[in-house]
């Protein structure tokens, strides 16, 4: 409580010049940058985008969950995956559907 009464006292001390100096808040310059291009978004870790329908791909060793969650991304195209074994090796199949 003793903490509360020195926090508050101290805060009422204090003016808004002391908190907001008005030579910080006036002398900020913004600048502004024409002509630079957006950046692109970062590359894809599945084949989704360039997938047309009966298309499929597989993944080694991922799991059903972490692929169903990135195909909900690229609605209103439908997909649909399957832990299959390929050559011996575990992973997932995704088709599109649709």
């Amino acid at each position: 409580m003793e903490f509360d009464k020195t926090l508050m006292s101290r805060i009422e001390l204090m003016t808004e010049r002391e908190i907001f100096p008005t030579e910080n808040r006036t002398t900020r310059v913004i600048e502004i940058t024409k002509g630079l291009p957006t950046p692109r978004g970062r590359k894809s870790k599945y084949p989704f985008r360039d997938m047309e329908v009966g298309d499929s791909f597989f993944s080694p060793g991922s799991s059903v969950i972490g692929i169903h969650g990135c195909a909900r991304r690229h609605r209103p195209m439908k997909f649909t995956c399957r832990s299959v074994v390929e050559d011996g090796v575990a992973g997932i199949r995704v088709w599109r559907i649709a």
